[in-house]
């Protein structure tokens, strides 16, 4: 197996047949590892391929993963883009039309493929999770963290874009918190909450 990553264009020259070096390598069949460290970053079949991906911040700060047209900044050039302050995972669909995806600025771990668990689980804490994938779909209940708002979205999509949100809010005042998510969801993001346990369908 040879792996070969390319954050811009270039002209590479690959020995693959072994005229030059030696004996060709042999084909495992074994996929080439996919981890992309902060930076900018093309997205392509031989570069970032388009797919399902997460990360997790790397010091507990902000951890922005942004879809882009172009790879730099230009107004209306953000395509979709989901973050998150504090400990959890930010998991983002990158679709085949997005550009590049960057996340150079922000203090996140390595973007890698998104893997399902074996089962759903009927409980969750602060970050991005799968609806049923990641959790079971049903009622879930929550305590306030003291001096912070428990902010929760259920997702239409996981591609980043606000406007597909089935349900958004910001709950600032009550310390115990109650959200349905629904089967049709993709997916879930929360902070400043404790850990959400399902209560019923």
């Amino acid at each position: 197996m040879v792996c070969v990553f390319a954050s811009t264009d270039v002209e590479l020259i690959v020995d693959v047949a072994g005229y030059l070096s030696g004996p060709a390598p042999v084909d495992t069949g074994a996929e080439c590892p996919r981890e992309f460290a902060p930076g900018t970053h093309p997205v392509g079949q031989y570069q970032l391929p388009p797919g399902r991906y997460v990360t997790s911040n790397g010091d507990g700060s902000m951890c922005e993963v942004p879809r882009w047209t172009g790879p730099t900044w230009v107004p209306g050039g953000q395509l979709g883009s989901f973050g998150l302050i504090g400990e959890g995972r930010v998991i983002i669909d990158v679709l085949p039309s997005d550009g590049y995806v960057n996340f150079e600025f922000s203090r996140c771990n390595p973007l890698v493929p998104y893997v399902a668990p074996k089962e759903p689980a009927t409980t969750f804490g602060s970050g991005m999770h799968v609806v049923n994938l990641d959790i079971v779909p049903g009622t879930y209940r929550a305590q306030r963290l003291p001096n912070l708002s428990c902010g929760f979205r259920v997702l239409g999509t996981l591609d980043g874009r606000r406007s597909t949100d089935l349900f958004s809010d910001t709950f600032a005042a009550e310390n115990q918190v109650t959200v349905a998510v629904p089967a049709n969801a993709r997916g879930v993001w929360t902070s400043g909450c404790t850990d959400f346990v399902r209560i019923g369908p």
